[in-house]
């Protein structure tokens, strides 16, 4: 499953990024699709992009590290959040969402400019895109691999 074709599908952004990458590591599609929904719309507050916040938990998904055993493993966990919020930052100039669009979805007033501007469907697509772009080079695939 595309994330892309997925927000376009009416699932949130974090979603997107998130149920695809879940399923594969053995998470039922509607499962994940539940952990993620409050993070869509920067938690619904306007924080932390839904897309960024979804590659953050496919990252330590996909981590396969022992953190109860090994608790310094914690480090590389970080390492590679931070990693992927400076390329994502690089990329688009911030990793929150209120400062990505220039609105504050947690208001009406932020949502109906978002609505009248129609950055649901040119802006967010692509925050979805480049969190799965940069998930599958984090994570060692060719961008246009299927996961």
């Amino acid at each position: 499953m595309n994330p892309v074709d997925l927000f376009h599908r009416n699932y949130n952004c974090c979603q997107a990024v998130f149920a695809p990458y879940a399923e594969k590591k053995g998470i039922p599609f509607e499962k994940a699709l539940l952990i993620s929904a409050g993070f869509g719309a920067g938690c619904r507050v306007g924080d932390i992009c839904g897309a960024v916040a979804g590659a953050i938990m496919v990252l330590g998904l996909y981590s396969n590290l022992d953190l109860k055993n090994n608790p310094a493993d914690k480090a590389v966990v970080y390492r590679n959040t931070e990693a992927f919020i400076g390329r994502f930052r690089e990329i688009h100039g911030n990793h929150v969402c209120r400062d990505l669009l220039k609105v504050d979805l947690s208001t009406a007033e932020g949502r109906a400019e978002a609505e009248k501007h129609r950055m649901f469907t040119t802006l967010c697509p692509l925050f979805v895109e480049t969190a799965d772009r940069l998930l599958k080079e984090a994570l060692g695939k060719p961008a246009d691999a299927v996961q």
